[in-house]
């Protein structure tokens, strides 16, 4: 919680700080209008069409007693990309803010498709097993 203190307080990305991630304490699931439009434009700018669903993804709470006055821990802005930002960061400060971006990004992709292949082949007493995957949106 310290670590996410830092990233919600105040980071000097060069000469000015700013907040990189909302209220951190929350169990929210909700993602403002704005925030949502933010994380869509940047998926759409840079992912392939097939990664955008056609409406924003909403989630609902699972917890009875859920703390929802505040949204979901998020990055103030998504054009600040873990590695853009990287060398303002001290590692842990990059980790926590890299698995925050990440998260919040893929909560507004289509689900990815995953074909796999399996193949055994037994010669005498061994076993070779093979397992190949293939990723798609």
């Amino acid at each position: 919680m310290k670590v996410a203190q830092t990233l919600y307080e105040g980071v000097d990305l060069g000469g000015e700080s700013y907040g990189l991630i909302s209220y951190m304490r929350t169990d929210s699931v909700n993602l403002s209008e704005t925030a949502l439009t933010d994380i869509r434009n940047f998926i759409a700018n840079n992912y392939a069409p097939e990664y955008l669903p056609v409406k924003p993804i909403k989630y609902a709470s699972k917890a009875k007693n859920a703390q929802e006055a505040h949204e979901a821990i998020r990055p103030t802005m998504m054009s600040r990309t873990p590695e853009s930002i990287k060398k303002y960061l001290n590692n842990d400060q990059f980790k926590l803010y890299e698995m925050i971006w990440q998260r919040t990004i893929v909560c507004q992709m289509n689900p990815a498709i995953l074909d796999t292949t399996s193949i055994d082949i037994q010669i005498n007493d061994a076993l070779f097993m093979l397992l190949t995957s293939i990723f798609s949106p």
